[in-house]
């Protein structure tokens, strides 16, 4: 046993309340999740890529990956909230966004584009994906 001095009993009694106020920080958190965590657990990839996003912003996330080639850069134009776009650009990696682009892709607005774009997909003109010719 190693014997405690009076000034490393400090150092043991800040590690004890650091990894306890650690460990209950960790318990909320998991606390919190665990709905979500459950619901998830053992379903596959799309499954969880769907709840994610929902169910529209999915399909149209989908269809742009079907349509646009891997080496293509894109310009989503779109009316999400920041995590959400950044959520969608990574989720087309390694596509990728830029202002000047070869294709459109727009997501719950209405937009119309000048002449010389080919429309891939429009749903309800809120969902467009249109490629320069």
């Amino acid at each position: 046993m190693i014997p405690l001095k009076e000034k490393n009993i400090w150092i043991y009694v800040f590690i004890l309340v650091w990894a306890s106020i650690w460990g209950r920080n960790l318990f909320v958190d998991i606390k919190k999740d665990w709905p979500d965590t459950k619901k998830l657990f053992g379903r596959p990839v799309e499954d969880k890529w769907e709840y994610v996003f929902g169910g529209d912003l999915y399909l149209f996330l989908q269809n742009v990956k079907k349509n646009v080639p891997e080496d293509s850069s894109f310009t989503l134009i779109d009316g999400l909230e920041h995590f959400k776009r950044v959520r969608a650009e990574y989720y087309l990696y390694p596509r990728t966004v830029s202002p000047v682009a070869g294709y459109i892709c727009v997501y719950g607005r209405e937009y119309t584009v000048e002449e010389g774009w080919k429309t891939l997909y429009n749903r309800d003109r809120k969902m467009i994906l249109r490629k320069m010719t």
